[in-house]
């Protein structure tokens, strides 16, 4: 049982890395960068205990969102976090702007 734990690891980690690597044509940027951008969807990730703490889970959840958003036509992703006092839930929320909305970072 023990061996087949650290293989769903590895796995999940493997696909995590290897999405991440290929990137995706959405582009990750500050809130204020969006500000006068449409909003298309919010994504929101599972919760997970931040003395713990869940990479591969939260790699891959962003990677699933950006695939989700750009299939939205989103262009735009910012990223945030929701937390309480255990737990922190990372929050995705997608954006369509036009190259006349964009708001150039300061």
């Amino acid at each position: 049982m023990k061996s087949y734990c650290l293989y769903a690891l590895f796995v999940t980690t493997l696909f995590s890395t290897a999405a991440s690597a290929f990137g995706s044509p959405i582009e990750e940027v500050d809130p204020q960068t969006v500000r006068q951008c449409m909003f298309i969807a919010q994504f929101k990730g599972p919760d997970g205990y931040r003395m713990v703490g869940t990479p591969a889970v939260m790699n891959g959840f962003k990677n699933r969102a950006m695939e989700e958003a750009q299939h939205l036509g989103a262009t735009h992703i910012t990223w945030s976090h929701a937390e309480t006092l255990l737990t922190d839930r990372i929050i995705g929320s997608a954006y369509k702007c036009d190259t006349n909305h964009i708001v150039a970072e300061q």
